[in-house]
């Protein structure tokens, strides 16, 4: 794989692509809504509309997944689209791209229990956490690339994601710690600036911690580059190998 190159064309789609921040930032949706959890009343009935706001939220986001995820695509192969035409096709594939989550979400959950249990005083917990978390990831970005894509059905897709991310481990490997490293230094960055305007880390305006605020919004904003390189890179592994589930399948145009 040619880093400097993908690298280049990340940066390339970012500056040049209006559409794929506007979809990178409605697949964040969800992230906001787990952070709003604390603060919603003891209440049946505000935890019921919380569960139901959460509920549309999280549709709206995977569909801004899959619409992020084509819109790369697309501004790779040079076509011309819009903001109507990449919701479409997201929407149309919104079933298939939560009938491929489902397995995923499920041993996530089992496979977390029994590292608690296995791993709860081990000093290597952190590490195999960090790993773990990041090769599941990698395999829901290629899961979804492979529907949004190559149009393939959810099981073929979460296998041949699975298969992906495993035969491209080390790749996965250097990713995600290259964006250990580039959150590293975003924060100190951020500390930084706040200290030389002497804001401290525990500073609030309207009963907001400044500090902690602005490292949760840099990081989530931090994941739409990742991933834009993490679809990139799907494109790079399927060129050099050819998978069962995407050799009977054509590429959406």
């Amino acid at each position: 794989m040619d880093y400097s190159q993908t690298i280049q064309d990340t940066i390339h789609i970012l500056r040049t692509t209006k559409l794929v921040w506007v979809f990178g930032l409605l697949s964040l949706l969800t992230t906001i809504t787990s952070s709003l959890a604390r603060f919603v009343p003891d209440n049946l009935l505000f935890a019921f509309i919380y569960i139901l706001a959460s509920w549309a939220i999280l549709c709206f986001s995977l569909v801004g997944v899959g619409g992020f995820i084509y819109v790369v695509y697309q501004k790779i192969l040079g076509q011309n689209f819009t903001f109507s035409d990449i919701w479409f096709h997201s929407k149309t594939n919104f079933f298939t791209i939560i009938g491929s989550l489902f397995p995923v979400i499920f041993l996530a959950f089992l496979t977390s229990i029994i590292f608690e249990e296995v791993l709860l005083n081990s000093s290597l917990r952190w590490y195999i956490t960090f790993i773990g978390s990041w090769f599941i990831g990698a395999v829901v970005i290629f899961s979804i690339c492979a529907i949004m894509i190559n149009n393939v059905n959810a099981m073929p897709a979460l296998w041949t994601g699975f298969l992906i991310a495993l035969r491209n481990f080390f790749h996965v490997l250097i990713i995600a710690c290259t964006a250990l490293l580039m959150r590293a230094l975003f924060a100190s960055l951020t500390i930084g600036i706040l200290r030389i305007f002497e804001y401290s880390s525990t500073q609030k305006i309207m009963g907001v911690s400044i500090q902690p605020t602005l490292l949760w919004v840099l990081f989530r904003i931090l994941m739409i580059p990742i991933s834009v390189f993490l679809t990139l890179a799907y494109l790079k592994f399927t060129e050099k190998i050819s998978y069962p589930a995407l050799s009977n399948q054509q590429n959406v145009a």
